[in-house]
Formats: structure tokens, C-alpha cells, sequence
């Protein structure tokens, strides 16, 4: 201990109370009478907080299964055929994926769903809500 430093001043630069510096601190009889030169245990330094993680975004609601026909123009054919190049299903696209719903799109949905284990009419390469939210995480 410093001359001038009190109990308070120790505890506020530590972090604590006072009652939790003095619990640190049995030695210490009273609090009002210390000295220069007497030894204050001072709990370790407090590891920095971890940083609230981010929530992850929602995943968009299912636009409905007509925006998902032969021929439809829409950004939800956009995105689904981004989600299906980036888990792994981007063979079947000649150009990439983009807003026209065309064949490729179909056999890539079709291959993400047998990938799932599903098979016939929930491996038809039309997705539905849960295709939809299983390409969306």
C-alpha cells in the first residue's frame, strides 16, 4: 500500500466492492487504520468480457411454391440457387444461378433433397418450406 490510498480507492481500481477487497483481506482488523508498506491482496484482473455473439439472421419466410414453377422470374429463384451453389450444388447450373426458374434449379433442389435422405414426392426438385429452410441456415 501507497501513502494516501485508502480501502475505497484500492477496491474501486480493482473492480470490487469494499466488502469483497476486506473478504480478500482478513489481516486486515480494521479498515480505518492501515499503513504505508501493508499488503492488500487484489482479486486478478477480470478477463476482458466476451462479446455478445451476433444473433443469427432468420432465415426469409418460404415465398410459396408458385414462385418456384417453370419459367417464373422472381429474386426468391435468386436465392435459392445462391444457398444451392454454396452448399455444394452448383454442377447443375450452365451459367449460375439467377431470377429464371429453369431446369438446373430443379435438379439441384432435386440433389440437395435426396442429400436430406428424402425420396419421391419430397425429393421432386420443387422445394417446399422445409427444403426452403433447410438451404436458408
Amino acid at each position: 500500500m501507497k501513502s494516501g490510498q485508502t480501502l475505497g480507492v484500492i477496491a474501486a481500481s480493482a473492480g470490487v466492492s469494499l466488502a469483497a477487497l476486506l473478504g480478500l483481506n482478513p489481516q486486515i482488523k480494521n479498515p480505518d487504520v492501515i499503513h504505508p508498506g501493508n499488503k492488500v491482496n487484489v482479486p486478478a484482473s477480470k478477463p476482458a468480457p466476451k462479446p455478445t455473439p451476433k444473433p443469427k439472421p432468420k432465415a426469409p419466410a418460404f415465398p410459396g411454391a408458385s414462385k418456384f414453377k417453370p419459367g417464373q422470374v422472381n429474386q426468391y429463384v435468386t436465392q435459392l440457387g445462391q444457398a444451392l451453389v454454396k452448399k455444394g450444388y452448383g454442377q447443375f447450373y450452365a451459367i449460375g444461378p439467377g431470377p429464371r426458374w429453369t431446369e438446373g434449379d430443379r435438379l439441384a433442389v432435386q440433389a440437395f433433397q435426396r442429400a436430406q435422405g428424402w425420396s419421391g414426392s419430397g425429393a421432386d426438385g420443387s422445394p417446399g418450406p422445409q427444403t426452403w429452410a433447410r438451404l436458408m441456415k
